[in-house]
């Protein structure tokens, strides 16, 4: 008899609920599982989630936890796996009163485990770190050329290079390209990121706030690593910021840190891409390209996946 999955997710659609529900759901569904996503808009869906929970034998609700929620789990007699994905704030309502109906928590890295260990979770309750896949599943790669358009695609408020960087482009004959979007899929995902010949990530330097500067911390600490394991395994040269999950994945590789371009300021940054866009460089970046690859094998959806149907396994139905 197959399994059945349900996943809970924010309606909104962020890069997560691609991610971590419908891709995770769907790949399940592939080997035999039977998985559902429900999108939660709030307590008018109370009636509907009920009966889905009671349909599923594992619950998991995606970096979500919704208003309403927790009294469902109690009427249901059930708990749910919860995939934090990389939250960090834990102080709203619908957790504080529902954490007792969570099974297992589920993280993207190690620093991210400790600290949900260590801050959040009650006493007994596994904290297990299950990393991002990345969505290159076809195992596609760019077709080599000249390193002309240099790009950056992710959350704005993670952008941190200055008014005159898109003039430094220009000058050096580089054509600039930003997309700022959250909520691509994972086809829009890759085709965005073959439009570069170069991937570059640049944290802001400076906070505005202590709110912005707490914002920081968490992006370098609980961040996952994919937004540079799809240019990794695209074949894309990229320029790393300085974020933990980055780190634990070269290493987990075997490489150190200094096998690859992490830059923390716009100087280093445009260091870097002037090394990369340099002929004398060639077999430099080839390596790093390959280097790029293995790193990013790590991290495909056929290891990943492995993991989930462990948890499932393991869930706790009662």
């Amino acid at each position: 008899m197959s399994k059945k999955v349900l996943f809970i997710s924010n309606p909104a659609k962020y890069a997560s609920y691609y991610m971590r529900a419908e891709t995770i759901a769907n790949r399940l569904r592939s080997e035999g599982y039977e998985t559902e996503i429900f999108l939660w808009h709030g307590v008018r869906d109370a009636i509907s989630l009920l009966r889905a929970i009671f349909r599923a034998d594992a619950v998991i609700s995606v970096k979500f936890f919704g208003r309403g929620m927790a009294p469902l789990l109690a009427l249901s007699r059930r708990k749910m796996i919860y995939d934090c994905v990389d939250n960090f704030d834990f102080d709203g309502f619908a957790y504080r009163h529902g954490r007792r109906f969570i099974s297992d928590y589920v993280v993207n890295n190690g620093l991210h485990r400790d600290f949900i260990a260590r801050e959040v979770a009650l006493p007994g309750q596994p904290v297990t770190v299950i990393e991002h896949h990345h969505s290159n599943f076809a195992r596609q790669l760019r077709h080599a050329g000249t390193s002309k358009v240099i790009g950056y695609i992710g959350n704005r408020h993670d952008y941190g290079v200055g008014d005159g960087f898109s003039v430094w482009c220009e000058q050096r004959g580089l054509h600039l390209y930003v997309n700022h979007s959250t909520s691509l899929s994972n086809a829009e995902a890759i085709s965005e990121n073959l439009k570069l010949d170069v991937y570059f990530m640049l944290l802001p330097t400076a906070a505005s706030s202590e709110k912005e500067a707490k914002r920081l911390g968490y992006v370098r600490d609980f961040k996952p690593a994919q937004k540079i394991l799809l240019p990794f395994s695209l074949g894309i040269p990229t320029i790393c910021a300085p974020y933990h999950a980055y780190f634990e994945a070269v290493r987990a590789a075997g490489y150190d840190v200094g096998d690859f371009l992490f830059v923390e300021t716009e100087d280093e940054l445009r260091s870097a891409i002037d090394r990369i866009t340099d002929p004398a460089n060639a077999a430099w970046l080839a390596e790093l390209i390959e280097r790029q690859k293995i790193v990013a094998e790590n991290y495909h959806l056929d290891t990943i996946i492995e993991k989930y149907k462990k948890l499932i396994a393991s869930a706790d139905e009662g």
